[in-house]
């Protein structure tokens, strides 16, 4: 399905092909919902039960599909939460396995698959929940010599770096980022420094830290807004407007988020079997990238849009297939119902097909064909 939608769909260029990872909730109810855990939705501040759909989405610089999904199983189960029990081997044993792994297992193991089904991409893009030393050095080991660009969001913590001799957090490196440049375009504002990151889980002294890599940390600021913002990007050559706007491509899984929910029934699955509901999303995701196709093809109208005329147009196919079905079924009792009457000449028939056929449906109408079923022989013809 994917590959289908590269040959129809392909980027203007195929550098500008990225690899999107986000997450969202995943809310479910109910006492047999299998594998059904607690997690913390941190947009809105609220606990909730049930699953946290990690999906990954491919982009081409215009459309953006989701490619590959995982329902992550919690740690914290609810009490009335049922095991689910697949035959061991079998695949939805080994889905519901790697479901508990940890969220950024998760995402290098999508990573790798996308690699081995030969996704063409450059730019991996996430946000700061994905950032920790494992991915770090995944990233620098694996995808940079291949010529893959993390760029992310990064949080403003603890977390320091090394910066010539010195080990800064990223407010002090922000301080010595120097003078602001301006976009005039735009209107907003940034710098940027190079530092070195270190793998905090190589040693406990900040000094004997393993370096990771050399990345780039551009800091931005828009317009009217306090606040600042920075964003890492592993090639250090691109510049720093160039890193926003690679990064700006990361809404594209919220807009498919915010549209599987408002268009395919993502809240809709009543199902409290773990396979079945990840059954139910992987097709919900097929039709998603169906109707991409059709958005691409019509020059990017709105969602809604496409939906609505593809309503219509099913309609129109389901009425034309209905009124075929019905001449078929009723011809041959029209005709009877003529030779009852007493033509048998086409030419009459003809002159008074419209009062004949008036009359043919209003009697059909005015029968009533219900009746109650006799249990002798309802089992006789059962």
């Amino acid at each position: 399905m994917h590959l289908r939608f590269f040959q129809l769909c392909p980027a203007s260029e195929p550098e500008d092909c990225s690899l999107i990872f986000d997450d969202t909730s995943k809310v479910k109810t109910g006492h047999k919902t299998q594998n059904l855990s607690w997690f913390y939705d941190h947009s809105k501040r609220i606990f909730f039960k049930g699953f946290q759909n990690i999906t990954a989405v491919w982009s081409n610089g215009r459309a953006a599909i989701p490619f590959d999904f995982e329902f992550k199983i919690g740690k914290k189960r609810t009490k009335h939460s049922k095991k689910a029990n697949y035959p061991a081997g079998t695949h939805t044993a080994q889905r519901v396995r790697f479901s508990k792994k940890k969220k950024i297992d998760i995402v290098i193991q999508m990573i790798k698959r996308a690699k081995q089904r030969k996704f063409p991409f450059k730019y991996i893009l996430w946000d700061s929940w994905y950032n920790c030393s494992k991915s770090f050095s995944f990233v620098f080991e694996k995808l940079v010599p291949a010529g893959k660009v993390l760029i992310s969001m990064l949080k403003n913590g603890t977390q320091k770096y090394k910066y010539g001799e010195r080990f800064l957090n990223l407010k002090a490196l922000y301080r010595r980022a120097g003078k602001w440049s301006h976009d005039s375009i735009s209107g907003i504002k940034y710098k940027s420094m190079e530092v070195e990151l270190l793998d905090v889980s190589t040693a406990d002294k900040i000094e004997e830290r393993v370096v990771i890599g050399k990345v780039k940390i551009c800091f931005f600021k828009y317009p009217n807004v306090k606040r600042w913002k920075a964003i890492i990007s592993t090639d250090t050559n691109l510049s720093e407007i160039e890193v926003l706007k690679i990064y700006l491509r990361r809404w594209g899984v919220e807009c498919i988020f915010k549209e599987i929910r408002q268009y395919f029934g993502y809240d809709q699955s009543k199902s409290s079997n773990y396979a079945a509901m990840v059954a139910d999303l992987t097709i919900r995701y097929v039709f998603y990238a169906m109707f991409c196709y059709r958005k691409e093809m019509s020059n990017n109208e709105p969602m809604g849009q496409i939906i609505l005329k593809f309503y219509q147009e099913l309609f129109d196919m389901w009425l034309s297939a209905f009124v075929e079905i019905m001449f078929v079924r009723y011809a041959k009792d029209f005709v009877d119902y003529a030779i009852e009457l007493g033509y048998t000449n086409l030419l009459d028939l003809r002159q008074n097909i419209e009062k004949l056929l008036r009359a043919f449906f209003e009697q059909r109408d005015l029968i009533d064909k219900i009746t109650e079923v006799d249990n002798k022989e309802f089992r006789k013809s059962a």
